[in-house]
């Protein structure tokens, strides 16, 4: 009645964005994060505006809450970096093979850019379970299976249980990504000159490091 205390319905989070002033924010990514109710309520272990973020030390649950990171949920973040770096390997290597046939190269080259594509079409069509439509069930069924495609790796590698990432710090990662991974190529490229191939000019050497940046980043985009 008039006079009582706001609320906010199930899916939308009721946040005191200035002092005397209530905003409204639609939680339509993650409704189950945002239980309704009184201003600043949120599923367990969430905070900040529309409940987007876990407390920290804490980590995302498929409920909507967040619970303490264990030790079992930092070995994603391992075995992610271990995958990253044999993934850089296995593309400097294949760059560096002088031998090669061309034929074979160009067809290590062709599937990783088909790998690449589907990769990006599956990430497009993930974007339709974001959009508010009641989409029919058998729609919804496979759009929420292609969500797992989406771009979030460090939604997956479950970074906020090995260092406290706000919500910038996690955006800017997400679009520094390739710039970093052609970084370390650079480096790798850089020390096996060094063991290998310090008595040859350096010049002779930058096809490789040229072409193994190409590919990571055709592989991206």
């Amino acid at each position: 009645g008039f006079g009582a205390e706001p609320k906010a319905l199930p899916g939308y989070h009721l946040a005191e964005v200035r002092e005397d002033a209530l905003w409204i924010f639609s939680c339509i990514v993650h409704p189950n994060r945002c239980p309704g109710g009184p201003h600043g309520t949120c599923s367990p272990g969430r905070e900040s505006t529309a409940c987007s973020e876990c407390f920290s030390g804490y980590t995302a649950a498929s409920d909507g809450a967040c619970h303490p990171c264990s030790t079992a949920d930092r070995l994603p973040f391992f075995f992610g970096l271990c995958f990253v770096f044999a993934g850089l390997c296995a593309v400097y290597f294949h760059s560096s093979q002088d031998t090669m046939d061309r034929s074979k190269q160009q067809a290590g080259i062709l599937l990783i850019l088909i790998v690449g594509q589907l990769v990006q079409v599956l990430q497009m069509l993930g974007v339709f379970a974001r959009i508010a439509i009641d989409w029919p069930e058998s729609l919804m069924s496979v759009w929420q299976a292609l969500k797992s495609f989406s771009f979030e790796i460090l939604d997956h590698m479950q970074l906020d249980c090995v260092a406290d990432v706000g919500s910038l710090a996690a955006y800017v990662s997400k679009l520094a990504l390739v710039p970093i991974l052609c970084g370390i190529l650079g480096l790798m490229h850089l020390v096996v000159c060094f063991i290998y191939h310090r008595h040859s000019s350096w010049q002779s050497r930058t096809y490789v490091i040229a072409n193994a940046v190409g590919i990571a980043v055709l592989a991206f985009y």
